[in-house]
């Protein structure tokens, strides 16, 4: 199992960002990242480690009374394991200063013992430190895994906590970065299957552009993630703001923190019924009738090819669904707990066995799906787009001159390859660890062949 942990190769910024969570969760209010001759340690100044076997032991984490996000207790070992076999532990905690080694591969070989960490008295104050020694296949963190750990904390150091950065000599200390000045702001809180959100969402200032947008969904200290969550079908070029989640809805995130599991359709319908007229504003600003009509005809098309497989899958689950939920008999039944899953309900108890109760037939649950969406964005120049999951938008970048130029053009098959690429490179990559495609695909070529082939216009007599 840990070995599997090895292998995911997160990112720099993922396994920092799981670093400084349980940091914050500690109480923290300033944290500091050195980076030194292939070693790299992380320290902070909250309550510290009052186990420090929960730090090597995956589903365990330390259980501090402030925590906000720590749910699965697999972040640090996730941030350990993808840059380090060896870990060091230095932590103070209610006045006992323990210190031990850990190197993954021993822990294996000795059937998961280890030495237990010494500990002495100290009237130290509470802190802890985390020491990587990396691979020799590993590298130190570049500028760019910061200005994203800078983005995804922008909210804990909004409110004065700090993460300062050392490197060879220089110190810095990560800023938060800013939304663009907004106008016509929407500001509103209301619940959600029982849990509360807020939003905060108007139209951008002419002449500012949204970087990372163009809505930041938000969760206790940090960002989850950038999303168009709400927007509908609208293009959400000339709008920003942020969709903060309440602490109730903690349990629903993914195991990284940076997704939901919760009822997104849900959620989009609620702020969609409170923005509307904000987006139908922006929409008419920022694209004429051609653009707009351009925009759901790449929509259509990406759909058309891309989504046939998916279509064939849900039919093949639909089947299953239908053969399970099938009238049948069932003895006893347990509530789920700590999930927000729904259980069938009893049609009627069973006359004949009692204490057995009959299921209420249902029909298959059809699965919203709304395909494939588009928009374009304005981002840094030299990229072509980006691509946000949680709704899957593909968002082609107007500033970057080729697709500026196609754009003007309407050069649909160049678009089209554009928004192809994004999607497949997602799709293979698989970032936040959620597949794209129904199909399992190895490579970028075969994946982004495939998806290329179903636009080939039926009138030029190739058939795909």
């Amino acid at each position: 199992m840990m070995r599997s942990v090895m292998s995911q190769n997160h990112p720099w910024w993922k396994a920092l960002a799981e670093l400084v969570d349980n940091s914050f969760d500690a109480g923290a209010t300033s944290i500091t990242i050195e980076c030194d001759n292939r070693t790299l340690s992380i320290s902070d100044n909250g309550c510290g480690v009052s186990d420090v076997s929960a730090l090597l032991t995956l589903g365990k984490h330390v259980d501090h009374k402030k925590t906000q996000l720590g749910v699965f207790g697999i972040g640090a070992k996730d941030a350990w394991l993808s840059c380090s076999d060896v870990m060091e532990v230095i932590t103070c905690h209610n006045g006992v200063r323990s210190h031990g080694v850990f190197d993954i591969n021993q822990i294996i070989e000795n059937n998961w013992e280890y030495p237990d960490p010494t500990e002495t008295k100290t009237g130290e104050k509470p802190y802890t430190m985390l020491r990587f020694r990396l691979r020799k296949d590993k590298e130190l963190p570049g500028q760019k895994a910061f200005d994203e750990l800078a983005w995804v904390f922008t909210p804990a150091i909004s409110s004065g906590r700090s993460i300062t950065l050392c490197r060879a000599s220089r110190t810095s200390v990560l800023a938060p970065t800013a939304l663009p000045p907004l106008t016509e702001i929407i500001s509103d809180t209301f619940e959600v299957d029982g849990r509360g959100v807020s939003i905060e969402v108007g139209l951008v200032k002419k002449g500012h552009a949204v970087s990372r947008g163009p809505l930041w969904l938000i969760l206790g200290h940090r960002i989850i993630e950038k999303t168009n969550l709400g927007c509908g079908n609208y293009s959400t070029m000339g709008v920003a703001g942020s969709i903060t989640l309440h602490p109730e809805w903690r349990p629903l995130l993914m195991k990284n923190k940076d997704g939901m599991s919760a009822n997104q359709d849900s959620i989009g319908d609620a702020i969609l019924e409170r923005i509307e007229p904000l987006l139908k504003k922006a929409q008419s600003l920022s694209e004429d009738i051609e653009s707009t009509k351009l925009r759901h005809e790449l929509e259509e098309k990406l759909n058309s090819s891309a989504m046939l497989a998916a279509a064939k899958g849900d039919a093949e689950r639909g089947k299953r669904r239908q053969k399970r939920n099938s009238p049948r008999t069932a003895s006893g039944g347990i509530m789920p707990v700590g999930t927000p899953r729904k259980i069938q309900t009893a049609e009627k108890v069973h006359e004949a066995i009692p204490g057995t109760v009959t299921c209420a037939q249902q029909p298959p649950i059809e699965r919203k799906r709304n395909g494939f969406r588009l928009d374009y964005c304005e981002i840094d120049e030299q990229e072509i787009g980006d691509f946000l999951p949680l709704t899957n938008t593909v968002r082609l970048n107007i500033q970057h001159p080729f697709i500026a130029a196609m754009k003007k053009a309407s050069n649909m098959p160049s678009l089209y390859s554009a928004a192809v690429a994004l999607i497949t490179d997602h799709g293979i990559r698989k970032p936040d660890g959620k597949p794209v495609f129904v199909q399992c695909y190895e490579s970028f070529a075969r994946a982004y062949g495939e998806m290329m082939v179903a636009f080939i216009p039926k009138e030029s007599g190739i058939e795909s």
